[in-house]
């Protein structure tokens, strides 16, 4: 049997789709964007369609979207570019992707809001956290690990009424193509394509150029475009604006079933919500299971849950560290081209494991 991929946290497999609008940019299309002439054009006119799709995706205006190299860069470039000295204060949270807290840690003075036991953080939180001279919020939109979902409307929003001075970053990774995501209640959002079956190596990031709140980034220069991936992100966001719904609908159902199963085994813990949770995500601690015995024809991510160097920073914020070395932690992603077929195998081989270990 072939391996099964249930690690689309991590990756995507690129949409056929994807791959089929990428292909003139490596053989017809292939003038550099910035060129004064017909294949420069030719090529320029591609990206900017891209950019209208990215726009369109997440009710942006086109002007808004610049192009990076992946969700890190667009995170760094959110929180280092937006604000003019390292000295203002700046918001997170405990279980921010770590591409957010090193990036934070270059500031003077931060705050890093804990969490409850779901990975969840309040607007009341956010609002006993400002200062005088905080001059960003950064929250993750749904977590990479355990698929809590931020109200990021809410938060934006009463952020916007209460210190409209203050610049509000969301980091959309894991949201963008499976959730509804609207830039209507944040200034900077970022993003990447290989989280949603576009290509690696290419992200994006939003800045709001409203008059009056408009966010002012810190010019840099300009290399040669990435016609290739700017295609594919484009493509997969103007495929996601079409079947976000239907994609969402057939992973959740998926989600719960596989939930359902696992949590029905003595020892089986969910981490984070119940509800409010990526639609795709799936994160169990299990005691005495050895997930390498998976990973032969599975692919999925695994770590201990105890505490030492490789303990997660996400279960360790939601208090699912412990001293026990017999608890293993294991997180399964679904795609849109994930089947049910699939999932059987997972929940056939989880469940023989399961009593082999009772």
């Amino acid at each position: 049997m072939d391996p099964l991929y249930f690690d689309n946290h991590a990756t995507t497999a690129v949409d056929p789709r994807v791959l089929q609008a990428m292909r003139p940019t490596f053989s017809e299309v292939y003038g550099n964007p910035r060129s004064g002439h017909a294949f420069g054009w030719k090529a320029s006119s591609l990206v900017e369609k891209a950019r209208a799709q990215v726009a369109s995706l997440i009710e942006a205006s086109p002007a808004e979207i610049e192009f990076t190299s992946s969700a890190t860069e667009s995170i760094r470039r959110a929180l280092l570019d937006s604000v003019n000295t390292r000295d203002l204060h700046i918001i997170t949270c405990a279980t921010e992707h770590h591409a957010t807290l090193e990036t934070c840690a270059e500031f003077s003075d931060v705050t890093v809001l804990p969490v409850d036991r779901e990975g969840r953080v309040t607007v009341e939180q956010v609002f006993a956290a400002l200062k005088p001279t905080t001059a960003l919020v950064s929250l993750m939109h749904g977590n990479n690990e355990i698929g809590t979902l931020h109200d990021i409307s809410l938060i934006g929003r009463t952020l916007r009424e209460k210190r409209p001075d203050i610049w509000f970053h969301v980091d959309a990774a894991q949201t963008i193509g499976k959730h509804e995501v609207s830039v209507e209640h944040c200034d900077l959002l970022s993003m990447s394509a290989h989280k949603f079956h576009g290509p690696k190596g290419v992200g994006a990031l939003y800045h709001r150029s409203t008059p009056g709140r408009r966010v002012h980034l810190r010019e840099r220069h300009e290399s040669t475009a990435n016609v290739s991936g700017i295609v594919g992100l484009g493509a997969a966001c103007e495929i996601a604006s079409r079947e976000i719904d239907r994609d969402r609908s057939h992973m959740t159902r998926l989600r719960d079933q596989i939930i359902s199963v696992m949590c029905a085994y003595n020892g089986v813990v969910l981490n984070g919500p119940l509800t409010d949770r990526l639609c795709n995500n799936i994160n169990v601690t299990v005691e005495g299971l050895e997930p390498e015995l998976l990973l032969k024809d599975i692919a999925f991510s695994s770590g201990s849950a105890c505490t030492g160097p490789t303990a997660s920073h996400v279960l360790q914020a939601i208090g699912a560290v412990g001293d026990n070395p017999l608890l293993t932690t294991m997180r399964f992603g679904l795609s849109r081209f994930t089947t049910s077929e699939e999932v059987s195998v997972l929940l056939e081989r989880f469940g023989s494991l399961m009593k082999n270990v009772r």
